[in-house]
Order: structure tokens, then sequence, then C-alpha cells
């Protein structure tokens, strides 16, 4: 198995179960994960199912894993929704970042079990956002408080921050700052994710009623 990719596409070469070589075309760069589609394809050719080129384009297309870079746009803002809750997967979620483009700010709203590796995640991450919004989850005892969240952050070097008493007041305060534009990413827990969703398809539907 051999990936190829840079930060336009990826290119995979793999081995079906006879021993023979299978291109898959050239994929551009997105919510996918480039790694993760080769191993799940290579076990699939290797099972020995047959995938045409058409069928497979066709599955890479339309494949969206939830919450896992996963992109949303409002009004003009992009919303980043990522589960990423390890320095791997924070990293791979920068890269992903990284390939987007950007029109204004960059904004983080983290939370964290205090179990992780919250150091690991941050540093590498603090440079990447132009503000922090924190945020405890009163209701998991897992979760890390924002506060000590926020003096991770501030050894990294980070200023603009701000701590709120749960992710509903968080998502508030961002609102109240972004616009076109801009782009929010929600990280740091699968529990982070999973209170956010609600919110954001809450708001959708005031606004729907409006």
């Amino acid at each position: 198995m051999t990936l190829m990719q840079d930060a336009q596409e990826w290119q995979l070469c793999l081995t079906d179960a006879s021993g023979a070589s299978r291109s898959v075309p050239a994929q551009k760069a997105g919510a996918l994960i480039p790694e993760n589609v080769a191993a799940a394809l290579q076990a699939v050719l290797l099972l020995g199912v047959s995938l045409d080129d058409a069928s497979l384009a066709d599955v890479l297309r339309t494949a969206a894993p939830r919450a896992r870079r996963e992109l949303v746009r409002r009004e003009g803002v992009n919303f980043v929704l990522d589960v990423a809750h390890n320095p791997a997967a924070v990293g791979k979620l920068l890269d992903y970042a990284g390939n987007l483009p950007r029109t204004g700010r960059r904004i983080a709203v983290f939370s964290a079990m205090r179990d992780k590796d919250i150091k690991g995640m941050l540093e590498p991450a603090a440079a990447h956002f132009d503000a922090w919004f924190l945020a405890d989850q009163p209701r998991n005892d897992r979760a890390a408080a924002a506060a000590d969240i926020a003096l991770v952050l501030r050894e990294a070097g980070v200023t603009m921050l701000s701590c709120s008493k749960n992710l509903k007041q968080a998502m508030a305060r961002v609102q109240q700052i972004v616009g076109p534009g801009d782009s929010v990413f929600v990280f740091g827990s699968f529990y982070t994710v999973a209170e956010v969703l609600p919110i954001m398809q809450r708001a959708d539907r005031l606004k729907e009623a409006q």
C-alpha cells in the first residue's frame, strides 16, 4: 500500500486479493483522513470485494463522517466540528485547517476531559487560532475546568481567551463576535461536539421560525 499526498490532493496504490496493484484516482484534500481511507480500502480489497473506479469515486465523494472535520456553513461563517481528543487527532485537524482558505479570523471552541493529554493537544494548536473560547462541562465529572485549560494556553503564549460556565454560554459569546469569513473550530472531545451540535440545531430552528 502506497499513499502519496500534498496539501491539495492524495492518491493511493493498493493491492487486491490476487496480489495485483490497484490505483485509486487522485482525490482532493478534504474532511476524509487519507490514512484511514487507505487502511479501510486495503482491507476491503484483500477481502475480495470488487470496486470499479466509478463506484469508488462515488463512495469517496459522498462519505462524510459526522464530527470528523465536519464543515458546516452558517451565514458566511464556517464551523468545523471535530471530536479530536488527542495530540495526533488535533494534528490532523490542524492539517485540515491549513488547507482551508483563510479569509477571516480562526476561533477555537475547546473543552476536553481532564484525563486526556490536554497540554499535548494545545501546545501545537495555540498559535493557529486568533482567539480561544473555553468552557466547563458541569454535567460531566471527567471534564477539565476551563480555568485549568486557560493556564495551559497562557503558558503557550495565548492572550485572547474566554472562559465560560458551559458550552452554551461559550457558543453564545462566539456568535456575538463572528462575522462572514470567520471560521470556528469546535474540538477537544466527543462530549464537546455532542453538546455543541444540538445548540447549533436549536439556533437553526429558531431562525427558521422567525
